[in-house]
């Protein structure tokens, strides 16, 4: 009460005096440890932590508590330092390591986290939960070779559950290799029905196969399971429908979502460039500026907007503004620097247009309407032969693009 009152004076003989008559003194110190770090008195927290760990060496929490102090204090030499010393004190302790993986996690020390769970791995090697504890840990560090090799033994040995599937079908998806990643989802939603991603993520790489009923089909099925998350369900099925350029269904899902979600920018901005792919020009403008009346620093979104006008060739004094300052907060994004130089050549400033595409091309070799619009720019500087290198460079990108290959006078 007296440290709410503001008594802080009070507050700290109050806990002091607790300290001294409690029949569990590490408890008392903790307490006491706790209420100076509300304070901000971290030298008297670090203190009472040594007091606590002088109390009870056996104890993990104090080195926790002192360790987690340094960590955000900046002297990450001894908190670390007082962790790995914490692990090879405990090293054939399950219990404790297992407590200091949580502690590690919290604080954001994925590396040490692994480590206690490599030990906890090795001390019960037929421990189903120790193994898959570690192989999650693994993942979440971002070691994922180790980690596929983790779940892969597991799998070996009949210890794989669905979460387990559902990791490994990320790994594969995440090197494209959609077929190995459909058959672990598939293995994933079998052994457990009810988790979301592994659903979703299936949906994902059947649609990245070619097979675009199928995974709206798996995705209906996956509404029908799991009712609890059926908008992130509605949400992945949109984003689906956008990918096959089914922006109609595209749209009435985001619609949908935001009714329940009105306020949810990503949804928002979804819904804008389904409008946009429509062509319902007004609508996607309209839900542009939503958003950045809520967010004025959405880069995504004022670098859409500003594009469209330089495309459209209109509102072009509005248009170079707002793709100025997504370039801003994002100056290596090739496709912002496109833009830039698209609205400045719609301005006819073309020299300076040329330098910025120049500048996206640096971070973006891989897209054709860069290549396209530099053609299109040396073109208005009369610079022939270097537009028509730009457009073979398009087509060779995009073989199939009608528009450059009448810029080409190509069949």
């Amino acid at each position: 009460m007296l440290y709410h009152l503001g008594d802080y004076g009070g507050a700290e003989r109050n806990f002091k005096t607790a300290v001294k008559y409690s029949s569990s003194k590490v408890e008392g110190y903790l307490e006491l440890a706790s209420f100076y770090l509300k304070i901000a008195e971290n030298e008297k927290a670090l203190e009472t932590y040594r007091n606590a760990l002088d109390e009870d060496p056996d104890d993990i929490r104090p080195a926790l508590g002192a360790a987690g102090l340094c960590f955000s204090s900046g002297d990450t030499a001894t908190a670390d330092s007082i962790c790995l010393s914490l692990m090879e004190k405990n090293r054939d302790s399950v219990q404790s390591l297992n407590s200091l993986i949580s502690a590690f996690y919290a604080l954001d020390r994925l590396d040490l986290a692994e480590k206690a769970a490599k030990r906890t791995a090795e001390l019960l090697p037929n421990d189903v939960d120790m193994q898959r504890r570690y192989a999650f840990t693994l993942f979440g560090n971002g070691n994922f070779a180790a980690a596929e090799s983790v779940m892969v033994a597991l799998d070996n040995r009949d210890m794989a559950n669905g979460l387990i599937y559902y990791y490994l079908g990320r790994l594969v998806q995440r090197r494209e290799d959609f077929s190995a990643a459909e058959d672990y989802f598939k293995k994933s939603v079998a052994f457990d029905d009810t988790i979301t991603y592994s659903w979703i993520n299936l949906a994902v790489v059947t649609d990245a196969q070619g097979r675009y009923e199928e995974a709206i089909e798996i995705m209906h099925r996956a509404y029908d399971k799991i009712p609890a998350d059926s908008l992130e369900v509605m949400y992945y099925t949109a984003i689906i429908h956008s990918r096959n350029e089914r922006y109609d269904l595209a749209r009435d899902g985001y619609l949908r979502l935001t009714e329940s979600q009105p306020d949810n920018i990503d949804i928002r901005f979804n819904l804008a460039a389904s409008y946009e792919r429509l062509g319902q020009f007004k609508e996607a403008e309209r839900e542009f500026y939503w958003i950045m009346e809520r967010a004025p620093d959405h880069a995504l979104a004022l670098n859409y907007l500003g594009y469209m006008y330089a495309d459209k060739g209109i509102k072009l004094d509005e248009a170079l503004p707002m793709i100025e300052k997504a370039v801003s907060i994002d100056p290596e994004n090739g496709a912002f620097l496109d833009s830039y130089a698209w609205v400045l050549y719609k301005l006819g400033r073309y020299d300076e247009a040329l330098v910025q595409m120049k500048e996206a091309l640096k971070y973006d070799q891989s897209d054709a309407v860069l290549y396209d619009h530099q053609g299109d720019i040396y073109t208005a500087l009369t610079s022939h032969e270097l537009a028509k290198e730009s457009w073979i460079k398009a087509l060779e990108i995009d073989p199939d693009n009608k528009e450059i290959k009448a810029k080409l006078n190509l069949k």
